[in-house]
């Protein structure tokens, strides 16, 4: 029931569920999951282990006879079943959404493909097959265009010399940026920097 309470304070709030926010239930009661819209993602648990599981405590406690005092029941999840609530994305898409978002969070760093794998904690491996799956570019290709569309931000929106630039976007040598960006963006740094000065 919490699940709709936060399904109808979204919506009051103006937040798309799942555009902006995503909705994980538990205990997957139809009745309450598709009752509302977007119906909502759940968890539902193994409930025959839970039967089987509270069966032959009952058993212990009807030989015992001595009272067992309490118990814990553990039981597992039988399977996550998706609803509107959540966007279904294969696990190849999450690991590339993952990695995405470190990426334009660290590019700047002069991280490596290799960090971005050690910080999923995947092999470099996996994380290229993954990118190969669903991305028309490389990991390393992701990193260098968004250390170039740093450097592009830094010589529009700022005064820093264009010497600086290129530690400031990670980039280790300020002659393979400028052939980079020549090559990306057509013109030289300081050309682009005087034609979007107008």
């Amino acid at each position: 029931m919490r699940a709709t309470e936060v399904i109808a304070a979204a919506q009051r709030a103006g937040l798309k569920v799942p555009g902006m926010i995503s909705l994980l239930g538990i205990d997957n009661d139809p009745y309450i999951c598709d009752s509302v819209s977007p119906g909502i993602s759940s968890i539902e648990p193994d409930f025959h282990a839970e039967g089987a599981a509270a069966a032959a405590l009952l058993d212990k406690m009807m030989k015992s006879r001595k009272p067992l005092g309490k118990r814990h029941v553990f039981f597992g999840v039988s399977r996550v079943v998706i609803r509107e609530s959540m966007p279904h994305l294969p696990p190849a898409q999450i690991l590339v959404d993952r990695a995405r978002e470190f990426i334009k969070q660290h590019a700047v760093e002069g991280i490596t493909p290799g960090d971005v794998a050690a910080h999923l904690g995947v092999s470099r491996p996996l994380l290229d097959l993954r990118f190969r799956e669903t991305q028309k570019e490389s990991v390393g290709r992701l990193i260098t265009e968004a250390k170039l569309a740093e450097v592009s931000r830094r010589l529009k929106d700022t005064r820093i010399a264009i010497g600086a630039i290129p530690d400031l976007c990670g980039f280790k040598n300020a002659n393979a940026l400028k052939n980079l960006f020549k090559k990306r963006y057509g013109v030289s740094m300081r050309e682009y920097r005087s034609g979007t000065r107008g």
